[in-house]
């Protein structure tokens, strides 16, 4: 977990880069993404390297995010830090309710 850990920070780092004027809010992540026309909906099936954010009560408040490792037979597998204060693999069913939807980068 050591590799993910480490390529989650670079993803995050070159996403402060590219774009320099937000900060840790998960909601700053999809209005970035969204003001340039990078942002797909919950049922999107990503690909590796997309910016999944997640709202776990439905409320419309984005409360987390991670980064897609892959996507297979409408299973969307991530890998995300803070998860039970660890770096974990999770998976999820593609339009997953918890799913707000995608960041996708222009790597």
């Amino acid at each position: 977990m050591t590799i993910i850990y480490y390529l989650l920070k670079m993803v995050m780092f070159i996403l402060y880069y590219l774009y320099p004027n937000t900060n840790a809010l998960c909601s700053d992540g999809v209005n970035l993404f969204q003001r340039n026309g990078q942002w797909q909906d919950m049922d999107y099936e990503p690909t590796a390297g997309a910016i999944i954010f997640f709202d776990w009560d439905g409320d419309g408040i984005i409360d987390h995010t991670g980064i897609v490792e892959k996507c297979e037979n409408s299973t969307v597998y991530t890998i995300e830090g803070n998860s039970g204060d660890a770096c974990r693999q999770r998976s999820y069913p593609v339009g997953s309710s918890v799913i707000y939807g995608y960041g996708i980068p222009a790597y």
